[in-house]
């Protein structure tokens, strides 16, 4: 899970600079698309490793 999380940061951080530099035309809506999606592949993933956790549990 610590890597997804590195991973998905790179992501949003080139996204985020090629629309910014490169592109000269950085709007909001980009970014917090590119970042809403990321923020909900981690929760997804931090709700699935509870969900193991607690399925480990009990067993």
């Amino acid at each position: 899970m610590l890597y997804t999380f590195y991973v998905l940061l790179l992501i949003a951080f080139i996204s985020n600079a090629y629309f910014g530099i490169y592109k000269e035309m950085y709007s909001v809506m980009y970014a917090e698309a590119i970042n809403g999606l990321c923020m909900t592949i981690l929760l997804l993933g931090i709700a699935y490793e509870g969900y193991q956790k607690s399925k480990n549990k009990k067993s």
